[in-house]
């Protein structure tokens, strides 16, 4: 089943290594700029509802500002430690100067 795009935000609003919220299917959607990449996450961390946008990226690893929750940037998956969890992710990408968001959570898709 293929993936419908939806575009979101101009890819100049977001800062190289930065990140930017959007509203995405109700929610609240982090859209980080890492590496020459654009990736898609739920700005909430599950553990005390951190907003993730504020986390720090490092080598694609996401950790929440509040308590130091680890994640695979892009794929949502928690890494082991004392808050581990998985948190939603979304596929992204960059159309012309566009960022799209895919309609189904990546975890939808392939977990």
């Amino acid at each position: 089943m293929s993936d419908k795009f939806y575009r979101v935000v101009d890819l100049k609003t977001i800062p190289a290594e930065g990140c930017r919220v959007v509203y995405f299917q109700q929610k609240e959607v982090a859209i980080f700029r890492h590496a020459g990449e654009v990736y898609a996450v739920d700005n909430m961390c599950p553990h005390r509802k951190a907003p993730l946008s504020t986390g720090e990226v490092c080598e694609g690893i996401l950790s929440c500002p509040w308590h130091g929750a680890r994640f695979e940037l892009a794929t949502g998956r928690g890494l082991p430690g004392a808050h581990q969890a998985d948190i939603g992710s979304y596929p992204a990408r960059v159309v012309g100067q566009s960022v799209e968001l895919g309609s189904r959570r990546i975890d939808d898709q392939f977990w």
